[in-house]
């Protein structure tokens, strides 16, 4: 998805898999910090951080780390309540 997202930004759409990689690595270990509000902040700064390596300037990093963060949990917030749902209907009873 990390890669998917780099497409989705001219400033980030010529970086590589690799590249992506590499941002997803940072990002991973900055939400394992623990910091208020599930490393909403530390994440944003991870990513900013790792696409600086890459030549990519802070706006558009912050502004890609949002557009990550957005589709994640819009992501976990469509998908949760219908997994949920489909996990209740086809529990068996003992």
């Amino acid at each position: 998805m990390m890669y998917v997202c780099f497409l989705s930004l001219d400033a980030t759409a010529s970086l590589t898999f690799a590249q992506s990689l590499t941002v997803f690595a940072m990002g991973s270990i900055a939400m394992i910090i623990p910091a208020p509000g599930a490393g909403a902040g530390t994440y944003h700064f991870a990513v900013m951080q790792g696409l600086l390596l890459f030549g990519v300037s802070q706006a558009d990093g912050i502004a890609y780390a949002t557009i990550v963060h957005a589709a994640h949990m819009l992501l976990f917030f469509v998908i949760g309540p219908i997994s949920s749902i489909f996990v209740l209907r086809n529990k068996k009873i003992h």
